[in-house]
């Protein structure tokens, strides 16, 4: 009974060892398989494509992975075709009386191989996009410059324009010495402006600096809507309408500008038309519209221009703005 009972337990143990989900064999020291389980020999024979006959054969498939079989080394795991990922390891090991074997086991680390493998994609990434972060900074101080220069461009062409329009105007009604006495402080701050560059005098009102500028050169802006709150995009329609009144005065000979502005959540649009002439023959963008047009898009809006039935000009621009430059 006593021996039937160790034999039955003897059985148990190696059923329980044979079907163990990791790979597991020992070998003795003088290269004689002892004991391997089912894991282990399906393991073996899908890295070398036939069944486990030594220690040696095993060590050197390990050490350098068969080119038949398909397995690769990525890491510490070892990938077999149909089998997942695997880590195997190697040690002395000693029983009971004292007897030495070599163990091999081998575990199944598919799910933390594609963990470490998706982890690895996420770190190339973020060191992508640091680099890119990095190259940012580095032009930063290129890119404000760039910026500043453009802004002052448009402010330049702006004030020019406007000083000019205002001398013709004198110009041609007569020389009145009312007129002289508003048209010497604008060219006195254009020239400040052409050699000093932008120079912000205290917390003036952009846009009402520029009904006052039309009214110098009989002009009449008609606003229906209201800016947008934003500094940026209140800024980028001002120098829209500022643009299209000495456009309409200078080639169309017109002297009301009609601005119409809409606002959904994100957006403003503002549509602004005149009651001069029409362009004569193809309308080609200048230097004051196509700056605009950078300045717009630049910013994240839009500009649109078209000639008929009337000249208009539409600007699309975000209603979420930074401060200008």
């Amino acid at each position: 009974m006593k021996l039937f009972k160790r034999k039955s337990l003897k059985g148990s143990i190696k059923k329980a060892f044979d079907h163990l989900p990791s790979g597991l064999c020992f070998f003795t020291e003088k290269d004689i398989l002892v004991l391997c389980n089912y894991q282990m020999h399906r393991l073996v024979f899908a890295l070398t494509g036939r069944d486990l006959q030594s220690m040696s054969d095993l060590r050197e498939a390990l050490k350098d992975l068969p080119k038949s079989g398909g397995a690769k080394r990525d890491g510490d795991f070892i990938l077999l075709p149909g089998e997942g990922a695997w880590h195997f390891t190697e040690k002395l090991v000693k029983d009971d009386e004292g007897r030495s074997y070599i163990q091999f086991l081998a575990v199944n680390g598919t799910a933390l191989y594609e963990k470490t493998k998706e982890l690895k994609e996420k770190n190339t990434k973020l060191a992508e996009m640091s680099a890119r972060m990095e190259t940012i900074n580095k032009n930063i101080a290129a890119i404000m410059k760039e910026e500043e220069l453009l802004s002052m461009k448009m402010r330049v062409h702006n004030e020019v324009g406007s000083c000019v329009l205002s001398t013709r105007k004198y110009y041609l009604e007569g020389c009145r010495e009312k007129q002289k006495e508003e048209l010497l402080p604008l060219w006195q701050k254009t020239l400040a402006l052409l050699k000093n560059g932008i120079c912000r005098e205290g917390k003036t009102d952009p846009y009402q600096e520029l009904l006052e500028a039309a009214a110098i050169v009989g002009a009449k802006i008609i606003l229906t809507g209201h800016l947008p709150r934003g500094p940026l995009p209140s800024y980028l329609i001002i120098c829209a309408i500022r643009e299209a009144l000495t456009n309409a005065i200078r080639h169309g000979r017109g002297d009301q500008l009609f601005v119409k502005i809409e606002e959904d959540d994100t957006r403003a649009i503002a549509t602004i038309t005149n009651n001069g002439d029409l362009p004569k023959g193809e309308f080609t963008e200048g230097g004051g519209l196509s700056s605009l047009r950078t300045r717009i898009e630049r910013a994240g809006g839009t500009m649109t221009i078209a000639c008929l039935p009337e000249f208009t000009l539409i600007v699309n621009v975000l209603k979420e703005g930074g401060q200008v430059l």
